[in-house]
Formats: structure tokens, sequence, C-alpha cells
């Protein structure tokens, strides 16, 4: 089919009958839906540090999870959890641990020994960012290479048996090794939200008025110094929220049309 249908005048015809220009044709096709990535790093960034509604779930079941009284019957446990590291006591240890299993998906715990002392000294919350499995050949997990002052370093499992790394890990169906963020499954969900709040905040900065063109109602075209000038006079006077409510004057055959509704 000729896209010239159904105008199919030629350009000559269409001076002669008095038209100075192509009839315009504006073809709009939905666009797929983009979403964000369901990478942990993306989903901290989208959901615990930009979304107000995913900050405070985490916070509510982190807070509440680390409120719960702990009773152990070894005194040297109950001293090391009564403060796990130098820098916290329980409950930010254990805020700390939550958090990050609802954000990643995944919680570890590195016990730390001092020199020549087989009891455990403190334990570590440590980022999943910066925690990878090393696998063997048959696919199992053997060692956790740790990232950190641009470095690298690698925990396993000691000859005795014992591992001074702990993965505390939600279920995944796509992988054995690594958990399952919470906030995956809520992705769209998040990308929703956020962007409805985009789109809020940009319609504000526009003083809350919905988009519109200029419409020349002369019967021909702006020249082009008037139409930058134009351009840049709407720019300056008429956008954002500083000039809400200031009256556009409009001459010369102009009219405003609305495009879209607020």
């Amino acid at each position: 089919m000729s896209w010239n249908w159904p105008f199919a005048k030629s350009r000559q015809e269409l001076k002669s009958a008095g038209h100075l220009e192509w009839p315009l044709v504006a073809l709009s096709e939905p666009r797929a839906a983009s979403w964000g990535s369901r990478e942990a790093g993306a989903l901290t960034r989208d959901g615990y540090l930009k979304n107000a509604v995913a900050y405070r779930c985490v916070r509510m079941v982190a807070e509440a999870a680390a409120s719960i009284p702990l009773k152990c019957a070894n005194e040297n446990i109950a001293r090391l959890m009564r403060q796990p590291m130098p820098e916290a006591a329980t409950a930010g240890f254990l805020e700390a641990v939550y958090t990050e299993l609802l954000l990643t998906g995944n919680a570890f715990v590195e016990a730390v020994r001092l020199p020549g002392e087989t009891s455990v000294a403190a334990l570590f919350p440590i980022r999943t960012g910066r925690v990878r499995p090393v696998k063997d050949a048959a696919g199992w997990v053997e060692a956790w290479a740790v990232k950190g002052q641009g470095r690298e370093r690698r925990v396993g499992r000691e000859a005795s048996g014992w591992c001074p790394m702990l993965q505390v890990k939600l279920y995944n169906p796509a992988d054995e090794a690594m958990g399952l963020p919470p906030l995956a499954a809520a992705r769209r969900a998040l990308d929703l939200h956020n962007a409805g709040a985009d789109w809020a905040k940009a319609l504000i900065d526009n003083a809350a008025k919905p988009s519109g063109a200029l419409v020349y109602g002369g019967g021909g075209r702006i020249p082009a110094d008037q139409f930058d000038r134009l351009k840049e006079e709407l720019a300056q006077s008429f956008s954002g929220a500083g000039n809400a409510g200031r009256p556009m004057l409009l001459e010369g055959g102009l009219q405003w049309q609305a495009l879209s509704l607020s």
C-alpha cells in the first residue's frame, strides 16, 4: 500500500488547491513496557533508597524481628550475642542481618576468632554485594570470595569442617547458590509506584498543567526566528512551578490546545 493513500494528489495539485503543506498523519503505537532490573543492587536503589513504601515495609519487618528476645543456654554464646561486634549490640546486628535478607534474599555473617583462640570473638554482617560464591567442578559452593579494600579474599571451610561464613538465604528456584530477593517479586509494582511519583513531580514542576501545543491558524508557517523566540519565551515565562497562574497573551492567530489531561 502506498503511503500517499488516502492523500493521492500530487504536491503540485495540493499547492494549486491552496494547500501549502502535505497533510499530517500521526501514527501512534503502544510501546512495550520497560521494567527495571531484578538484580539486588538495582532493587535496593529503586526500592529501599527511593521508595518510601518499600523502605517502611523492610524497616518494619527488620525491626520487629530484631526485637524478639533471644534465649541462649550456652553462656559463651549469650555473651557473644549481647554484643556481636564492637560497633553494635544485638538489636543493631540483627537489624542489619534481617534488612540484608529482605533486600537481597541473602544474609552473610562472618565469625572472627582471635589468633590462637578457638572461640568466636565477634560476628560481622557482610553485604551481599561484596560476596560471590566459588563453586567446585560439580557446581556446589565450596567457598566464598569477599571483596574489600581493593582486593578479594577467600573464605572457605577449614580442615575441621567448620566454616566461618554463614549464609542465610530465601529459596530461589532459579539459583541454587543465592537467594531470591522479596522485592524481585514486587518489581513491577515498585516500577509503577516510582513512575507515578516521577510523573506527578514532573507535572508539579510544570505548574500542574497538562501538556499542550500552540496552534498557528494563520494559514502559513511562523518564520524560524520567531519560532525560536517563542519557544524560549515559553520556557522562561510559562514553564515551572514558579510561573503557575501567569496569564498567557496570544496574538497573531495563535491558540493553545491541550494534548492530555492532568
